[in-house]
């Protein structure tokens, strides 16, 4: 509830920082980087969910499959989005963003992978420090933007 409050917060900030032009840029950049998200999971997080609690013994294995797999396709993820961005005519500034956005892709994407591993062990209390952190991260970082 919190973190969706504090989404809102941001975007608010942003579109007023940002202004009109800026900020319809910076959607477009997160909403065409989000679109290539779903070739970084491919149902992983799912899958890892299940199985790591069927036998919370093989969480090591798993977890360096989940990883590797995720980092193959998040780099194919990352190859597509540039190789589709070369087909509009962007300012360099949005190039620029396309970047930072695939970054934060590949980071968001292993992070939902140790999301899922906390699921798995169910250890809830893991995920929602982390995603106090991340949340704090985010804000911080958003306002000293």
């Amino acid at each position: 509830m919190f973190i969706k409050i504090g989404n809102i917060f941001i975007v608010i900030v942003a579109a007023r920082y940002l202004g009109v032009e800026n900020f319809g840029q910076f959607t477009f950049i997160i909403s065409f980087t989000t679109l290539f998200l779903a070739i970084t999971d491919m149902g992983i997080n799912f899958y890892s969910i299940r199985e790591i609690a069927r036998d919370k013994n093989k969480t090591p294995d798993f977890l360096g499959h989940a990883l590797a797999t995720k980092l193959t396709l998040s780099l194919i993820a990352v190859v597509l989005l540039n190789i589709s961005i070369l087909f509009f005519n962007h300012s360099a500034q949005e190039i620029a963003g396309f970047r930072i956005a695939s970054f934060i892709l590949i980071l968001d994407t292993f992070l939902q992978q140790f999301y899922a591993m906390f699921r798995g062990h169910q250890k809830m209390e893991y995920e929602s420090f982390a995603l106090i952190i991340e949340f704090s991260l985010t804000i911080g970082l958003g306002l000293l933007a």
